[in-house]
């Protein structure tokens, strides 16, 4: 999953325009820690954000459901 941010610490974003350029750079959320996924997550617009938990608890709720039985 990959998702755009701005404005993000200099440890997450790597600006082609250098440290604070102010140009989003792209984010590869499969490179990060679980802490540092939530914080991205949390920068995104609330119904995108509702919609990345949804999959989540989906996933989850599958899975425990194939464990079950």
């Amino acid at each position: 999953m990959k998702v755009l941010a701005q404005g993000a610490d200099e440890h997450a974003i790597h600006s082609s325009s250098g440290k604070g350029g102010g140009d989003p750079s792209e984010v590869v959320i499969e490179d990060k820690t679980a802490v540092e996924q939530l914080r991205l997550i949390q920068q995104l617009e609330d119904e995108d954000r509702q919609t990345i938990f949804k999959l989540i608890d989906k996933m989850l709720t599958n899975k425990k459901f194939k464990d079950f039985f």
